[in-house]
């Protein structure tokens, strides 16, 4: 007989206090603050940090770079404002073979496009 009382106590909405506390009006969630947008200096710093990780590659990193950076598009990689420092990293990784990081990139973007 409990449990059939519990159960239809519950379906009710009433508790086993009884009837005061099944009147009672259901807390508010507390007010949230409003979300900010991105400030703008952060993305100043964004750009200014491609800026520099550019500044500090040679011409001919700077041309492997770039056609890293076309491959993983043409793959179907998504480029943003951390495409110089994601392909970077492959092309350290790989120590400059063009080849084998354009083999990773390539298997990254189709892997990320699932």
């Amino acid at each position: 007989k409990t449990r059939a009382a519990a159960e239809q106590r519950v379906l009710a909405g009433s508790s086993p206090a009884g009837a005061a506390s099944a009147a009672a009006a259901p807390v508010p969630p507390p007010a949230l603050e409003p979300l900010e947008a991105p400030a703008v200096e952060a993305l100043d710093e964004v750009a200014a940090g491609a800026a520099r990780l550019r500044a500090s590659l040679s011409p001919e990193e700077m041309h492997q770079l770039d056609v890293a950076k076309a491959a993983f598009a043409a793959a179907g990689g998504v480029t943003d404002a951390y495409s110089d420092a994601f392909v970077l990293r492959f092309l350290r990784f790989n120590r400059w073979s063009s080849a084998r990081a354009h083999q990773q990139l390539r298997a990254t973007a189709e892997w990320r496009g699932r």
